[in-house]
């Protein structure tokens, strides 16, 4: 036999001296001489069959051996590899999170019958398919199981099964935030945990995942509401401005309709942020550029950030407006900004003749709402 695999002496050895200790270090010298492709076809049967007889051990140890051996062979004979998973936890476990011979309906059968510690292996493994991450969300013994599922970024996982996650684990702020910490979600799945989840997960939500513009809007704005709150309350868990808009514009979700309703409802710390971010320039520049009143360099700034064009007017026209109520005295509180500053927002634009043309549909509905709702 190839060299590091079993002898005639280990033989022997096995024979005048089974003690535990001597079976256990057999079945890892069987399972390193396995791994050989020097092996003839006689000798790698002799080793199954050794194998086979190992599995029948009653020392947990000797087939905790075996399993440990075998994880990473993929020529491993399939009976052997199930009776190993079906074994105790101890034993099943290293095999379970490693092993490819296990096909899916293999895993689904164990996922079945298996405890938690089993289930948490294969949610675990360096692949985990579509019809296992349903089985295993289906069969769950705990959040323990689902979030490690999440956590796992090689695991495929259906809409169906983020919809039976929200079903079956609809309180638990461990399982949302590892959903929220996916690196994409269903559109209908996101809309669902702006319900469910707490306010600082839906500040992650939002940076994160694709949302509606208007449910989007919204919850940057609530964002911004917590952070000027917890500024009298230092401890409160949230994002200042610049921490969102990095956020946001790491994911992706900086976008021009969260950046221009920003302004327009007068959250001109947020607007700048935003600028400098996608413009690629200092807070203390931009906000220099915003407010003194040169036209021209406002609208190059607003161009290298790569907004709309079409939008530069509005956005000139809410900058204006807000320079002008500050120095009015500024707000009383921010509902009361937000309300004047679209107000006087959409007269004026009514009064120029420019309408939905330049505010966009979408815009000039959600603009509306806004007001109808803080009326």
């Amino acid at each position: 036999m190839a060299d590091r695999t079993i002898t005639q002496d280990d033989v022997e050895r096995l024979m005048t001296d089974p003690s535990p200790e001597v079976r256990r270090e057999t079945a890892d010298k069987l399972t390193r001489g396995y791994a050989t492709e020097k092996l003839t076809e006689r000798e790698r049967e002799l080793i199954e069959e050794i194998f086979r007889l190992l599995l029948r051990d009653a020392e947990i140890r000797v087939r905790l051996a075996l399993s440990e051996g075998l994880k990473e062979n993929p020529a491993v004979p399939h009976d052997v590899a199930i009776a190993l998973a079906k074994d105790v936890d101890q034993v099943a476990i290293p095999i379970l999170a490693t092993s490819m011979v296990f096909g899916d309906d293999d895993l689904i059968d164990i996922i079945r019958h298996a405890r938690r510690d089993k289930q948490v292996a294969i949610a675990g493994r360096a692949s985990v398919s579509r019809h296992v991450s349903h089985a295993l969300v289906r069969h769950a013994a705990d959040e323990d199981v689902v979030t490690t599922l999440l956590e796992n970024p090689r695991a495929e996982i259906a809409e169906r099964t983020f919809e039976n996650i929200l079903q079956r684990f609809s309180d638990s702020e461990r399982v949302h935030g590892a959903m929220i910490d996916r690196s994409i979600l269903p559109l209908a799945i996101s809309e669902r945990l702006v319900s469910l989840v707490s306010d600082h997960l839906r500040a992650r939500l939002v940076t994160r995942h694709e949302l509606r513009p208007d449910l989007a809007t919204e919850l940057v704005r609530q964002a911004r509401e917590r952070a000027t709150i917890s500024l009298l309350s230092p401890d409160t868990d949230v994002m200042d401005v610049d921490q969102l808009v990095e956020q946001l514009w790491q994911h992706g979700r900086l976008t021009s309709t969260i950046v221009l309703r920003g302004l327009c409802m007068g959250d001109m710390n947020f607007f700048e942020s935003a600028l400098a971010r996608l413009a690629g320039e200092s807070a203390s520049d931009v906000h220099g550029i915003v407010n003194d009143g040169n036209g021209a360099s406002f609208e190059a700034l607003y161009e290298r950030a790569g907004l709309p064009t079409p939008s530069y007017r509005l956005a000139r026209m809410a900058a204006d407006l807000h320079r002008e109520l500050m120095s009015e005295g500024g707000p009383e509180d921010r509902d009361q900004f937000e309300r004047l500053m679209l107000e006087r927002l959409l007269t004026g634009l009514d009064d120029a003749g420019a309408g939905s043309e330049i505010v966009g549909s979408d815009n000039l509905d959600y603009f509306l709402n806004r007001l109808c709702n803080a009326a």
